[in-house]
């Protein structure tokens, strides 16, 4: 699963950081992320040869914003598992 840790938040902003297990993972947060209108107001993708994947996001502390957050935890999830399940069949 996915570790998806805020690190700060001040002045409007949450400072958060993201640590897929895999990188298709990185990949499908942000896309979800970046459809919610005025939230991510910049990120930082790396990746390194092991594969290991760290997305730097500062995103606008909004009253929603967990919310917000969580709804894409379960988005991600829910592609995951029918994802899985399509390559068992």
């Amino acid at each position: 699963m996915t570790e998806f840790k805020i690190k700060g938040v001040s002045k409007g902003f949450i400072e958060a950081e993201l640590r897929p297990n895999q990188r298709k993972e990185a990949s499908m947060w942000l896309l979800y992320l970046l459809d919610k209108p005025n939230f991510v107001v910049k990120y930082n993708l790396k990746s390194n040869q092991k594969g290991e994947v760290k997305v730097k996001l500062l995103l606008r502390n909004r009253l929603d914003a967990n919310q917000l957050i969580e709804g894409v935890k379960l988005q991600v999830v829910s592609l995951i598992t029918k994802s899985e399940k399509l390559n068992k069949d």
